[in-house]
């Protein structure tokens, strides 16, 4: 254990933690994941990071733009265990991997920089592996179970632990940023304007009808 005074993250969402006496663990407030001080010290030694390497911000993840300048830049986006939203299209676009939001992360995002997801949804899941492509990810690895051959770098939240006391399996997958070449995805506002454009385009371009002269 170390003798000074440091602030580390979560190792699995990076959030905030905090040391709960009742059990002697460090809680993560965002994920809600719960580490022994020495299960955490040496997720930061394996993957060789330091603490205090990260700010912790609280803001409406649909408002990107309002927190965030074209500056800044992340390596890698956790998303654990968000709502699923229903999968009409009125909720749908509150989903964190929906197209719409994925979009905004890629402004945020190198070419190569990562979005790890984890979900006990199985609608949201088989969801995200169209939204991800459509929005200009590469999914390199996927799996509907993720503890049935579990990898090595997996850090189980609590509520990774609940879902499979109660037989769901985890969904799980990373996807990388590709070019902005390989987005597919149009807004459906922006791509009705474009529909009615283009009808209105052929109608100007064809031809008057013929009088009946007889």
């Amino acid at each position: 254990m170390a003798t000074e005074s440091v602030n580390y993250q979560c190792p699995s969402c990076m959030g905030p933690l905090h040391f709960e006496g009742a059990d002697g663990k460090l809680h993560c407030d965002y994920c809600g994941g719960a580490f022994t001080p020495a299960e955490v010290e040496a997720a930061y030694a394996e993957r060789g990071m330091t603490p205090d390497n990260v700010k912790i911000a609280s803001i409406d993840i649909e408002r990107l733009g309002n927190a965030f300048t074209p500056a800044d830049r992340v390596d890698r986006i956790y998303i654990n265990f968000c709502n699923p939203w229903s999968k009409n299209a009125g909720s749908n676009k509150h989903r964190l991997t929906h197209p719409r939001q994925l979009l905004q992360y890629r402004q945020l995002m190198d070419e190569g920089a990562e979005i790890w997801f984890k979900t006990d949804d199985d609608d949201l899941f088989r969801d995200s592996l169209h939204y991800f492509p459509a929005a200009g990810f590469e999914i390199t690895w996927q799996t509907f179970d993720l503890h049935a051959n579990e990898p090595d770098w997996n850090l189980r939240t609590e509520h990774e632990g609940m879902f499979t006391e109660m037989g769901i399996p985890i969904k799980a997958l990373i996807a990388r940023k590709g070019p902005d070449s390989t987005v597919t995805w149009v807004e459906p506002k922006t791509l009705a304007k474009e529909l009615e454009a283009e009808e209105e385009e052929e109608a100007a371009e064809a031809p008057a009808p013929q009088e009946d002269t007889e």
